[in-house]
């Protein structure tokens, strides 16, 4: 078994052009489309093939594609593989029994680069698991570091589990950093009011959990009340 992910280096070179320089009047490439793994896939074999459907440079650009894997939606957290190839797929070997997330976007050989594609996420099964871990809980609203009014604000979050289990959310909720309070426990609903103090900022976060006693501590996310 391996218990490690593999970074892959390849070298971008694209043309004889310096990556510093600017070419007047260029336009990024358009975004990828992910082809493999689809969104909320279980993998079978640890050594996964990402394939994604090309994408076009309006000025006619040699263009290379920016993969990147992780174990979270933020692409923050340790473990991350981030690649360029001028292909359009990869190979790479990953731990099991984990959740991760993809993306690509293209960059022309000027270096411009366009927008990341939409984040697919799936499982790489690991040996004898009959319960596989909630996805990561993703932000609805309010807005990372978005300010609001009033004297209330709704929290709303979504999650999803490749099991199809039934969620509940314990809920974490504080104007100090990190949120230490628990503002709700074992909610069926994902949505929550909470009150506010105008001028203070506050963070919270999810922790999602399924029936069988597996849980996916979020990240933590924060507004300013106004």
């Amino acid at each position: 078994m391996k218990n490690s992910i593999f970074i892959l280096t390849v070298v971008f070179l694209l043309g004889a052009c310096d990556k510093s320089e600017e070419k007047p009047g260029n336009e990024p490439p358009t975004v990828p489309l992910l082809v493999y793994p689809t969104n909320n896939l279980l993998c079978i074999e640890n050594e996964v093939d990402f394939e994604w459907q090309p994408a076009t440079d309006p000025n006619g650009d040699n263009i290379a594609y920016e993969v990147e894997i992780a174990k979270d939606k933020a692409f923050t957290g340790a473990g991350k593989v981030s690649q360029i190839t001028q292909g359009t797929s990869v190979t790479v070997s990953l731990e099991r029994g984990i959740a991760y997330y993809w993306r690509v976007r293209a960059v022309d050989s000027f270096a411009a680069a366009g927008e990341f594609s939409p984040i697919n996420s799936f499982y790489v099964e690991g040996e004898g698991v009959s319960n596989y871990l909630p996805f990561t809980p993703t932000l609805v609203s309010p807005e990372m570091d978005g300010s609001i009014t009033g004297t209330e604000v709704m929290l709303k979050w979504a999650a999803d589990d490749i099991d199809v289990d039934v969620l509940m959310y314990d809920i974490y909720y504080s104007s100090e950093n990190p949120p230490a309070t628990m503002l709700s426990e074992d909610l069926t609903e994902t949505s929550i009011t909470a009150s506010v103090e105008s001028g203070k900022t506050y963070y919270w976060r999810v922790v999602v959990k399924d029936e069988k006693g597996g849980q996916t501590k979020g990240p933590i996310w924060s507004f300013k009340a106004q």
